[in-house]
């Protein structure tokens, strides 16, 4: 059973990510941090959102970057690939948790297949 559990360092070594500029090197660390602070309930959100399953069902999440700003920046997941699209704006750490804890407590997932 201790297997199947979701833990931070199991996630981690899901995300996959070839960071080019200092930017998307930077926001790599912030999404990398976040990881480590989300407790079983929040990795499971993340997983949720990432991969469509609250469970580890893959074996890698690429993480690509993109330049949203403004208004328009978020985390984009798509899930039939395991993809996450990471903005490379974030100057800070707290203003990519603060999008990262508003996506995963919001109720995008609510299109559940009966």
């Amino acid at each position: 059973m201790k297997t199947k559990k979701t833990t931070c360092r199991k996630v981690l070594k899901m995300i996959e990510a070839s960071p080019v500029t200092p930017a998307e090197k930077q926001a790599l660390r912030f999404l990398q941090q976040f990881i480590r602070g989300l407790d079983e309930v929040g990795l499971r959100r993340l997983l949720r959102f990432g991969t469509g399953a609250d469970v580890i069902c893959v074996t890698k999440v690429e993480v690509i970057f993109t330049a949203l700003e403004g208004l328009a920046r978020r985390p984009v997941a798509h899930t039939c690939g395991s993809v996450l699209e990471l903005p490379s704006t974030y100057n800070w750490y707290p203003e990519l948790r603060v999008e990262m804890e508003n996506l995963l407590t919001s109720n995008y997932d609510t299109m559940d297949i009966v």
